[in-house]
């Protein structure tokens, strides 16, 4: 019985190996891939900051930030393949119900992950910086900055906005394990656009244009999440 176990574990632990393996490989042969298209793509998130100049202060620094993208983008090219092996590997121990939702709650991460960051290029990032560029009124500072600090900025942006859009996934998963109640979320709806009201003054510059630019989407995933959360509901009961 005892040397069963000890199959059992390690067989489950050579199909962790595999599935490591083919991951790392996407993974590797995406970034690969991406380093061509690196030059094309900091050229592209270079266009969002219109009226500001970059540099790099160090030899090795410009080629650093390229790998840093084309890791960026290897990573997320691979992310449904990783997605995809973490769920293969998990089904064997799910009940038939729990794999319909778990396949679901995955897909919805990366819909939504990818809306937020679509929401921080074509909003966000735009809006702030032409907002940092404004408050530069003296005439002898110029807006120059290292490529290094700009693609950070830039990443910290796409992967805050990604998890704040997981909103309705994440209640939605709540709810589903029976952790939170669809009425709570009904009675709670004041509070939460109160929130949205501070958490969009606090991320956005000082405008109202801004500030209904992000509290509108942040209001509509809420929405969408007590819709789902809903469905979900009426599907358990």
């Amino acid at each position: 019985m005892k040397a069963q176990k000890q199959m059992g574990i390690l067989s489950h632990l050579e199909e962790l190996r595999k599935r490591l393996v083919i991951v790392f490989i996407v993974f590797l042969a995406a970034t690969i891939a991406s380093l061509y298209f690196s030059s094309r793509i900091l050229d592209n998130l270079i266009k969002l900051a219109n009226g500001y100049h970059f540099i790099y202060a160090e030899p090795s620094q410009l080629m650093v930030q390229h790998v840093k993208i084309a890791m960026i983008c290897g990573l997320i090219i691979s992310l449904p393949v990783m997605l995809y092996e973490l769920l293969a590997f998990l089904y064997p121990a799910l009940k038939k119900k729990e794999k319909h939702i778990a396949a679901i709650l995955l897909g919805m991460g990366l819909v939504f992950f990818g809306l937020g960051i679509m929401f921080a290029d074509k909003v966000m990032i735009p809006s702030m910086l032409k907002f940092f560029l404004s408050m530069n009124i003296n005439p002898n500072i110029d807006a120059t900055i290292t490529i290094e600090s700009y693609v950070s900025f830039l990443s910290t942006m796409f992967i805050t906005f990604g998890i704040v859009f997981e909103m309705p996934t994440i209640l939605a998963a709540f709810t589903r394990f029976g952790v939170l109640k669809v009425r709570w979320l009904l009675k709670g709806q004041k509070y939460v656009i109160l929130i949205i009201l501070v958490v969009a003054a606090l991320i956005t510059p000082p405008d109202v244009i801004s500030q209904i630019m992000v509290a509108i989407p942040l209001f509509l995933l809420y929405e969408i999440s007590i819709a789902i959360c809903y469905v979900i509901d009426r599907t358990l009961h």
